[in-house]
């Protein structure tokens, strides 16, 4: 069950987010594009692998869901070895070896909370979670490498759940900080930065899934206000 061979490609993954550009026109990874927390992408079971294989994180029933989600495509392979010479297919592979070998009877149990349950109130069930092993692959982006797990990773679709999410942050009095492609993030967390720009606990708002922009015209000279619709 050891991870070792995908942990030597993991390390030295960098986040660059390319894997979610179509820029060689051979599509994106179908996993990621379905499931767009960042687990599913090939950046994320990268780190995954990392936090499984220190044993910063215990497996969940989610790490199964993962794993089967990746169709073998390749995809993943040819973008990231054109920009940074990895093979991300290979520790998708090592992790789907690493999880059949897991006694899955004693999975660690993930329980539901009353402040997830309001952020799920407004983001739907799938798209709000507690669980280490979703919140594991923000560790590079947003998340402090010295921290636990008590997190939730929210990813609204508009401005108006952005709102409401605020609003729950805020009355909870839990700290929140939002995540676009990650790409500065990754290179800010590992500087003297890192205490400053990530989180030890809170709300993490991914904010992959809001793709469309409305111009509110109106406001444009006044300086412009742009808001994100379905």
């Amino acid at each position: 069950m050891a991870l070792n061979d995908a942990l030597e490609i993991a390390k030295k993954g960098t986040h660059c987010g390319m894997c979610k550009i179509d820029f060689l026109g051979i599509g994106v990874c179908p996993a990621g594009k379905k499931h767009a927390y960042a687990a599913y992408w090939p950046e994320g079971r990268m780190e995954l692998v990392q936090a499984l294989a220190s044993g910063r994180v215990n497996p969940t029933e989610k790490l199964v869901e993962i794993v089967d989600t990746c169709t073998n495509c390749g995809i993943c392979d040819r973008q990231c070895n054109f920009i940074t010479h990895l093979r991300p297919e290979k520790v998708q592979d090592e992790l789907k070896k690493y999880v059949e070998g897991l006694d899955k009877s004693k999975f660690q149990k993930v329980l539901e909370d009353d402040v997830l349950k309001e952020l799920r109130l407004i983001v739907g069930e799938k798209w709000a979670t507690n669980d280490p092993i979703i919140i594991s692959a923000y560790t590079k982006t947003i998340k402090t490498d010295d921290s636990g797990y008590s997190f939730y990773v929210v990813m609204p679709e508009t401005s108006e759940e952005v709102s409401k999410v605020v609003k729950i942050a805020n009355k909870h009095n839990i700290p929140y900080l939002p995540r676009g492609g990650g790409t500065f993030l990754s290179m800010a967390m590992q500087t003297l930065l890192a205490k400053g720009v990530g989180l030890e606990r809170g709300i993490i708002l991914d904010l992959g899934r809001m793709k469309k922009l409305e111009i509110d015209t109106d406001n444009l000279p006044k300086g412009g206000l742009a808001k994100y619709t379905k």
